[in-house]
């Protein structure tokens, strides 16, 4: 049977995207049996229509189940992924403790898209506001006292509460022990990145039957739509730390007979995990997330790991902190030579490309430094450079104001203190492009 490119999209959408969309709360064996009812389909395509299908329909995360089920849809799959989101599975450099790393990061990256939008605010609004709000504003603090708590003590739109609601005209019955015992059945057990029966991006969502019986108890009641968007977004953050809890087990798992070689295997893991965080974020989610509220919240999401891994790992804090500078200047040299690229051979999709991977550059450097992993002396001459490579003539001014406008007033004003020399230093490059605007006007 010949196959066009609009029948064989029309096939995809009718019968394989069904079964391609694929939630992130499933286990991956489940994924891996979905796909295999529509394999047969899906192979009987041409190799270039299923390279077609897969790079223009397919996420990123089904692509990566996609590498489970058969040999051709493995190859086909990682040329994808290589291509499009610069993750090169065939080189020897990526060692089996970064794939498996990079899939908990693929899954980390679906559980923040299916939180609200981020909106950060330095008032910390009660329950009763975020109702009427609809749960806008998923970072701010929703009171004090927390079942699962982020472990930082700083203000801002990082810091992760789950609280019981306070006394009011809604029902008094509170719901954080529930939470709690949904945190505790939700308890990973022990795994290493060699553990054939496990791995890091399982989620925990799927596993044993008590989130079933959990909806099922919550649901036995009328309740306020806000307050079931809460529950909602309460289950992804747990399913968030415990996803946090196998990647920090995976790391430390390695024993040796020797200390000192067993803290450095550690010291390397988590080398390795901050220059893999830093890589997703700039290359692989700014390619995935183009509109900046999720770009913010993807930043938000990685960057709360990178603190679980300090606090669980304070020994090796300096260095996280160190790999993290390190990459960030890296990454500014590479744009530098990415710009004048494509200044030269006047290829614009790579001036395009290289402002969304500045912007989601920017929004990690304001999430790190909100949470304190980065300070301001580290991370100065580099916002410098930034501003810098801002005013190159390939990047609009309006697109140079919207990035230093999200880094100074989505990040840095939730700090405290709010007026620094890097807040003065982005306001005056803010007023510049203002100006510029209003004389182009």
């Amino acid at each position: 049977m010949q196959f066009t490119t609009a029948a064989a999209c029309t096939t995809l959408n009718n019968e394989s995207i069904a079964s391609l969309g694929m939630a992130s709360e499933l286990l991956p064996l489940r994924m891996a049996v979905q796909i295999q009812r529509t394999a047969t389909v899906l192979t009987d395509l041409p190799e270039d229509i299923m390279l077609y299908i897969l790079n223009n329909f397919i996420p990123l995360i089904d692509l990566w189940q996609l590498l489970q089920v058969s040999r051709r849809f493995r190859i086909l799959s990682k040329d994808v992924i290589r291509r499009t989101w610069k993750i090169d599975l065939q080189s020897s450099t990526e060692s089996l403790f970064r794939v498996q790393f990079r899939g908990a990061l693929i899954t980390l990256d679906a559980i923040s898209c299916k939180l609200p939008p981020l909106t950060p605010t330095r008032r910390a609004p009660s329950l009763s506001s975020a109702l009427s709000s609809a749960g806008q504003s998923i970072y701010s603090r929703l009171g004090n006292g927390s079942a699962l708590s982020m472990r930082t003590a700083e203000p801002g739109p990082l810091r992760i509460t789950l609280s019981s609601r306070p006394d009011g005209n809604m029902s008094s019955e509170d719901h954080s022990s529930d939470l709690q015992q949904y945190a505790d059945s939700l308890e990973p057990s022990p795994i290493t990145p060699h553990d054939g029966g496990h791995n890091f991006w399982s989620s925990p969502s799927a596993e044993g039957s008590d989130q079933g019986e959990y909806t099922d108890a919550i649901d036995t009641h009328q309740e306020h739509p806000a307050l079931a968007q809460f529950k909602a977004m309460a289950g992804s953050l747990i399913e968030e730390e415990c996803l946090h809890q196998r990647i920090i087990r995976g790391i430390i798992s390695h024993t040796h007979r020797y200390v000192l070689i067993e803290n450095i295997d550690t010291r390397n893991r988590l080398r390795a995990a901050v220059d893999t965080i830093f890589h997703h974020v700039v290359f692989v989610s700014s390619g995935t997330h183009r509109e900046d509220r999720w770009s913010r919240a993807s930043a938000a999401a990685f960057v709360r790991l990178l603190k679980r891994l300090d606090t669980a790992i304070p020994s090796h804090g300096s260095e996280m902190t160190y790999t993290l500078s390190d990459n960030l200047k890296a990454f500014l040299e590479y744009s530098t030579y990415r710009l004048m690229a494509a200044k030269r051979r006047n290829h614009y999709v790579w001036a395009k490309r290289t402002i969304d991977t500045l912007s989601s550059c920017a929004n990690l450097v304001g999430a790190a430094l909100l949470v304190k992993m980065l300070t301001e002396p580290q991370v100065e001459g580099a916002i410098r450079k930034m501003c810098e490579l801002l005013k190159d003539s390939q990047i609009p001014t309006e697109t140079r104001r919207t990035i230093l406008t999200t880094l100074l007033n989505g990040w840095l004003i939730d700090r405290e203190p709010i007026y620094t020399d890097l807040c003065s230093l982005l306001q005056h490059e803010i007023d510049d492009c203002a100006i510029i605007l209003k004389l182009h006007t």
